[in-house]
């Protein structure tokens, strides 16, 4: 599994009062966390939804969400390409 703890998201939920954040949360504790590289809002969208499962950019996540997106897990159904 990918390692979550050092990403911006858990490092933003670690940090916000009831163990959940919002976009706009993750957004800007990257922004003060990082000097170099920042997360930019098209991402940031693009990965809420997906961990939101389309819930939408009000909804509050928390870092479960975050481990639901990047688990190895979940496989598709499709054909497999060798």
């Amino acid at each position: 599994m990918l390692a979550l703890s050092a990403s911006p998201a858990a490092s933003a939920v670690a940090h916000s009062k009831d163990g959940k954040i919002d976009v706009h949360d993750l957004l800007n504790h990257s922004a003060a966390e990082s000097r170099y590289t920042n997360i930019s809002p098209l991402e940031a969208n693009l990965v809420w939804h997906f961990a939101s499962r389309g819930r939408g950019p009000q909804t509050r996540l928390d870092l479960d969400d975050f481990r639901a997106l990047l688990d190895e897990q979940v496989s598709s159904s499709g054909p497999r390409i060798p």
